[in-house]
C-alpha cells in the first residue's frame, strides 16, 4: 500500500509538471511564475509549501490507486 501511494503521488507530480509545462509553451503560464516569489525571498521551503497546498487540492481522479 505504501509503495502504491508513493507511486500514484509521483504520477500526480508527473502530471501536473507536464501541465504546468504545457502552459508555459503556450503562453498560458508565464516563463517567471514560480521565480517571482523566488525573487521576492521566498524560501525553498516555503515555495514547497505552497506546491504541497496546490498538490492537496487536486482532486482525486479514476486513476486512483484502488483502496484495499
Amino acid at each position: 500500500m505504501r509503495q502504491a501511494l508513493i507511486d500514484f503521488l509521483a504520477a500526480g507530480q508527473a502530471r501536473l509538471r507536464e501541465r504546468f509545462e504545457r502552459a508555459k509553451a503556450e503562453g498560458d503560464l508565464p516563463e517567471a511564475a514560480m521565480t517571482v516569489q523566488a525573487k521576492a525571498g521566498f524560501t525553498c521551503e516555503m515555495l514547497e509549501d505552497v506546491a504541497e497546498q496546490a498538490l492537496s487540492a487536486w482532486p482525486a481522479s479514476a486513476s486512483a490507486p484502488a483502496k484495499t
